[in-house]
């Protein structure tokens, strides 16, 4: 979790003392008891289905709701609860906004059958689309296929704001949406990427917990790593760190483990160097992960009382090596830890599991491991 399990670190509160509706219940009954008595001079008698107890319950639940949205309240007043609008309005006491949503690019190829002797124009907002027509992609820019030449190559964004965007393969964007004299085929000719969906609440979370140290002129390393996860939030681990006097190198890695592109890089290189956010002695060097590969050999058992849940234990033991491998990804410097491979398969189900490789490995802090080969076996059922 990185810097954000510092916030949920923290002690937790209630801002209602930990208090239940039958807490509440019990108050408003004892109360109505002993006034009764102290008025009365004697003591009354209660059954669940009297008139006076039954509006005793109803106004309980009424204060119990009042109660918890005061503990609401309260709790969207602190970093470690706030979600939605709430944490937005947290934020923006530190400057910070949520980051939209972007929109995936895609460099699209506008081909002719043959050259032609004359300028074949291609209008802006021309579309081009994928075999399930669910998104479009429309030219940025005006652009001419010029005498005697057969193609051009135009920048096209994403209609639909978000990651759906990307991943689309060269070649996939190979409908015309729309008609275009002349023209005979269209196809990207690079993977679209760069679509980002709104960014979530962990995310805004980190960067607003962060954010004081944006403040800083001194070039902090909590300060790169803040203007890093504002650039993008597809940011996920970011180091810091200072190899010689005035070199500063913030080494990135993008969610999910994601080795981030050259243009990606590029462009936050020149979000970093801007003025505004580098001390002016700094020279500020933006690169991605090294890779430290190993090899994943692990082999497992289940016991046999568990015989009739072996095919789901054996599910979800893949299951567990799977998200091993992405733990294990996601996070820069993050050593090779065989223990926690053998963690999660036994909690998966599995009686025992002995793991032939990786062995514990230290990473470099400017690197993260990286699966190379991966043999899972299942080894049976074993006695309790």
């Amino acid at each position: 979790m990185g810097l954000i399990s510092e916030i949920y670190n923290l002690p937790d509160v209630n801002f209602i003392d930990d208090m239940e509706l039958e807490d509440v219940k019990e108050i408003i009954t004892s109360t109505y008891l002993s006034a009764f008595q102290k008025i009365t001079g004697k003591a009354a008698q209660l059954s669940p289905a009297d008139p006076e107890k039954l509006l005793q319950d109803a106004c309980a639940v009424l204060l119990f709701i009042c109660m918890k949205h005061i503990d609401k309240a309260g709790k969207m007043s602190l970093l470690k609860y706030a979600y939605g609008e709430y944490l937005d309005n947290l934020a923006a006491l530190r400057g910070v906004s949520r980051l939209p949503a972007k929109q995936a690019q895609a460099t699209v190829r506008f081909s002719l059958g043959q050259p032609l002797g004359f300028t074949v124009p291609v209008p802006e907002g021309s579309r081009v689309t994928e075999a399930s027509g669910e998104y479009y992609f429309r030219t940025g820019e005006y652009a001419e296929i010029l005498p005697g030449e057969s193609y051009v190559d135009i920048a096209c964004i994403c209609e639909t704001d978000g990651a759906g965007g990307n991943g689309f393969a060269p070649g996939a964007l190979s409908i015309l949406a729309d008609v275009l004299p002349y023209i005979d085929s269209v196809e990207n000719i690079t993977e679209s990427g760069g679509g980002l969906d709104v960014e979530d609440d962990e995310s805004l979370r980190e960067r607003v917990f962060l954010a004081p140290s944006g403040y800083s002129v001194a070039g902090a390393k909590d300060a790169y790593a803040y203007h890093a996860k504002s650039y993008s939030a597809d940011v996920g681990s970011v180091q810091v760190s200072s190899p010689a006097p005035c070199e500063v190198v913030v080494t990135v890695l993008l969610d999910g483990g994601v080795i981030p592109s050259g243009e990606f890089l590029n462009g936050l290189a020149e979000y970093l160097s801007d003025e505004t956010r580098r001390p002016l002695t700094d020279r500020v060097t933006v690169k991605a992960p090294d890779e430290v590969p190993y090899a994943l050999d692990v082999k497992y058992w289940i016991r046999k009382s568990d015989s009739a849940s072996a095919l789901t234990i054996q599910s979800e033991v893949a299951a567990a090596v799977a998200e091993y491998v992405q733990w294990q990804c996601n996070e820069i410097g993050r050593d090779i830890n065989p223990s926690e491979l053998v963690r999660r398969v036994l909690d998966a189900g599995a009686k025992r599991c002995e793991v032939e490789s990786p062995g514990f490995a230290s990473v470099p802090a400017d690197a993260i491991a990286a699966l190379s080969a991966q043999s899972i076996a299942y080894g049976g059922l074993e006695d309790d």
